[in-house]
């Protein structure tokens, strides 16, 4: 039984229906009175228009609308030409039919829609050839439509019969100029689809050279010098051997695109160079991100950013140079480096030519008809190349420019690394070097110290607590860190550690080795001062001066016993050192170290012997030493005779002759002496008084006026010869008064030992003689005395007719002296 609410619902049912009933009504109405201006002749019309037309958009896809209005391009792109009430009548007449005859449909409009599937038909044909057109149209940018241009342009002469003439009533040849269209259509476009993937393919490539790294720089890899020169140089070789690949590959694609536009207008062909140009920039762009990243990569290593800190890029090694540590390599030599990668860097790119000098429409054509890369390569070039633009671009100069500030403040930073150790001292800060404390290490000449130390004889103690100290600074060198980080740069210590560590070991070596020297000197002195004394106290005496050193040396070891004990115990103490600090002491020094002491007590031993068997020899010297003495004072009286006798005091005697006699008597007084000496020892043995002869000293005492007497006779000759001979008025008289004077005072002094002495009296003689010829002289020299007063004078004395006046030789005899003498006075 229906309820209430099924009747309200067919109630709202019904009203539904009536108002949809309604609504149809007045929809069919509109429609049909729509129509009404449609008759068969204006339906006819609306089919006779061209298949196409040119529109400034497109309706296929979105992404064609879209590439119109972002060029703003307007009457490029093509659109069906079917009349759209055509269509919307279409449309309407299958939805009235729907409705089974309950509307009527007007005949013309029914017979039209018969010839749907026709004109669906005809319709896709078309939009074939306006899908192939727009999407040419489409995948190219206003730019390269232009370049396109000659493409374009034939194709559409093909097209213009479906704008012009072409109409949706054509019969027969609609399928035959849709297919060539289409065929052309297909052409143009792969075209297109080769230029945008050689386009694609130029970008990828200069994408990978944007990317490069034109540097190798590892993290967490610290370079050498050396190693990180010829990393950066094998990969600049890879890097240019990449770069000249790529552009290869970029000169083949644009060769291979410009086949298509080598035939082409002289406007395609200036667009073509416009193309090259867009392409050169793109390269140069390319290479221009990659030497800045590369630039950029190297300063962030070197400088670090706001996001890191710089990057462990070099090992620089510490070492001892020339008496004063040093980096090695300098920083003058890695800034060097550094800037030598920094500008090959960029020189990596001087291999890549520019596009638009190699590419241009003449070079291609005479490239393709030479086929030889090196006549491209040779020719002129209108552009600078992409080195020399890029090296002087402002941006990389700066990057450089940060470089180089970088190592300069890294070697700031260096230098004041060998000044961080701050030692405090009496609450006072002193600045020195890190590595200061070690100096003394190797500025001190080792040889010269070592020299000084041995001549200063130090103690055992001074040794030990030296070495001690150079152990102890090896074992702080030892303990030091190995290495440092400053900014860039890691310095490596470990040479330097070296270093300083060998010079510790060399101080070492050569204070034990003074040490073990002087150790080994002295344990041999006494091995050899025991081995030689034995042998020497235990020979038998053969005369008493060996008994004599026999004696002393057997006294002087029994006095100085304690003294020579007290030696062994020191040379103990400095082998116990040497062990001490582990030096390797020979064998055979071990071995006489062990038979020291054995031997000072059998060396003891020996001296009780050797008393024994010494005061036996005693006794029987004693005998031999008194013939001796007497012997000697025999000699001694013999030669005190042979003195008297034979002693030069004769004035027949040449002073030569009696200094070969004094110097012979001289001889024997000597060899008297001598034999008086070698007496010495055994009187000194048996405690005996050496004898004394007045003899002899009186010997020596007439040897000794002998020997005056005849010197001053020597001396007077010498004088006397170089006045004899000299003219009268060129002899100086005062000095030979003078001298003569002296002889005559030395003779007198003599005389008071030797008047006897023939000798003495014949100098006396002549001395006074020729001391009172003086005045005789000095008459002969005035100047008054003429030839005739000379001729009469020898008149009157009876002188020889040839006696010359003018020499003091003339006066010298005796016969003439004394008749001068009593003549004179003639003479005034």
């Amino acid at each position: 039984m229906p309820t209430s609410e099924t009747k309200e619902a067919e109630i709202a049912y019904k009203a539904l229906m009536g108002v949809v009933d309604e609504y149809m009504a007045g929809c069919y109405k509109n429609w049909v009175g729509s129509m009404g201006a449609l008759d068969s002749s204006t339906l006819q019309a609306k089919l006779d228009k061209p298949l196409m037309k040119r529109t400034n958009h497109t309706d296929t896809t979105e992404r064609e609308f879209l590439a119109v209005s972002t060029f703003n391009v307007k009457g490029v792109f093509l659109q069906c030409n079917f009349d759209q009430d055509l269509l919307a009548l279409f449309t309407e007449v299958q939805y009235w039919e729907k409705f089974h005859g309950e509307f009527s449909i007007p005949y013309h409009a029914h017979d039209l829609y018969n010839q749907k599937a026709k004109f669906n038909a005809m319709r896709e044909h078309v939009m074939r050839i306006v899908d192939a057109y727009n999407k040419i149209l489409c995948d190219l940018s206003a730019v390269e439509r232009r370049l396109f241009s000659d493409h374009i342009r034939k194709l559409d002469k093909r097209i213009n019969q479906g704008l012009q003439k072409l109409t949706w009533v054509s019969k027969g040849i609609i399928e035959h100029y849709v297919n060539d269209c289409c065929a052309h259509c297909a052409e143009i476009y792969a075209i297109v689809r080769r230029f945008k993937e050689g386009k694609q393919r130029i970008s990828h490539q200069c994408r990978l050279a944007s990317s490069m790294l034109l540097l190798q720089i590892d993290k967490n890899v610290t370079y050498a010098h050396d190693i990180f020169e010829a990393t950066q140089a094998a990969r600049r070789t890879e890097m240019k051997r990449r770069l000249q690949q790529s552009h290869e590959i970029t000169q083949l694609e644009l060769r291979a695109i410009f086949t298509n536009f080598c035939d082409g207008t002289s406007e395609v062909l200036r667009e073509w160079r416009e193309f090259v140009k867009e392409i050169d920039s793109q390269v140069e762009a390319a290479l221009r991100q990659a030497v800045k990243r590369s630039l950029q990569a190297l300063s962030r290593a070197i400088n670090g950013d706001a996001m890191s800190e710089p990057q462990t890029l070099f090992c620089l090694k510490l070492v001892l140079e020339n008496g004063r540590i040093d980096y090695k390599p300098t920083m003058i030599s890695l800034t060097h480096l550094v800037n030598i990668v920094a500008k090959e860097l960029i020189s990596t790119i001087a291999v890549v030519p520019r596009l638009c000098d190699i590419l241009s429409p003449e070079t291609v054509k005479q490239s393709s008809v030479a086929n030889d890369r090196s006549d491209c390569s040779a020719l002129t070039k209108r552009h600078r190349s992409f080195y020399s633009t890029i090296s002087n671009d402002e941006d990389m100069l700066k990057i450089v420019v940060q470089i180089m500030n970088g190592m300069s403040l890294a070697a700031t930073e260096l230098q004041r690394h060998l000044e961080r150790l701050f030692v405090i001292v009496c609450d006072s800060i002193f600045r020195r070097s890190y590595w200061e404390r070690y100096k003394t290490l190797w500025e001190m000449d080792k040889e010269a110290y070592i020299r000084r130390y041995a001549k200063a004889n130090r103690s055992l103690k001074h040794y030990d607590d030296d070495v001690t100290k150079y152990r102890n600074q090896q074992t702080k060198i030892e303990h030091e860190d190995i290495s440092h980080v400053v900014n860039f740069v890691q310095l490596d210590c470990a040479l330097l550690k070296e270093q300083l560590i060998s010079h510790c070991q060399q101080w070492r070596r050569n204070l034990l080795g003074l040490l073990n020297k002087n150790a080994s000197q002295g344990l041999e002195y006494l091995h050899n001062l025991f081995a030689d004394n034995t042998r020497t106290l235990c020979a038998t005496p053969s005369d008493l001066n060996e008994l004599s050193d026999k004696l002393r040396i057997l006294l002087d070891f029994r006095s100085n016993s304690q003294v020579i004990e007290t030696k062994i115990l020191p040379i103990e103490e400095m082998y116990a050192t040497l062990t001490k600090f582990d030096v390797q002491v020979a064998s055979n020094e071990i071995v006489k170290l062990q038979e020291l002491r054995p031997a000072w007590k059998e060396f003891l031993s020996m001296l009780d012997k050797a008393q024994h068997a010494l005061d036996k020899a005693k006794v029987n010297m004693r005998r031999d030493l008194e013939s001796n003495l007497e012997a000697y004072c025999q000699q001694v009286l013999q030669l005190r005779e042979q003195v008297l006798i034979e002693i030069p005091t004769s004035q027949e005697l040449t002073p030569d002759e009696a200094f070969a006699v004094i110097h012979d008597f001289r001889h024997r007084v000597e060899a008297v002496y001598l034999r008086k000496h070698d007496l010495q020892a055994g009187l000194d043995i048996f405690n005996m008084e050496s004898p004394e002869h007045r003899e002899l000293k009186d010997t020596e005492r007439d040897l000794e006026l002998a020997n005056q007497i005849w010197i001053l006779v020597r001396d007077w000759t010498r004088a006397f010869d170089n006045w004899k001979t000299g003219r009268f008025d060129e002899l100086d008289i005062s000095e030979m008064e003078t001298v003569a004077g002296q002889f005559n005072k030395k003779v007198g002094k003599l005389g008071r030992d030797v008047k006897r002495w023939g000798i003495w009296e014949a100098m006396r003689t002549k001395l006074t003689e020729f001391l009172q010829t003086m005045p005789l002289i000095q008459d002969l020299r005035n100047p008054a005395m003429r030839s005739r007063h000379w001729d009469a004078l020898k008149r009157d004395l009876i002188l020889s007719p040839s006696l010359a006046r003018t020499q003091i030789k003339s006066l010298q005899s005796k016969r003439l002296s004394k008749r001068l003498k009593h003549g004179g006075g003639r003479l005034t």
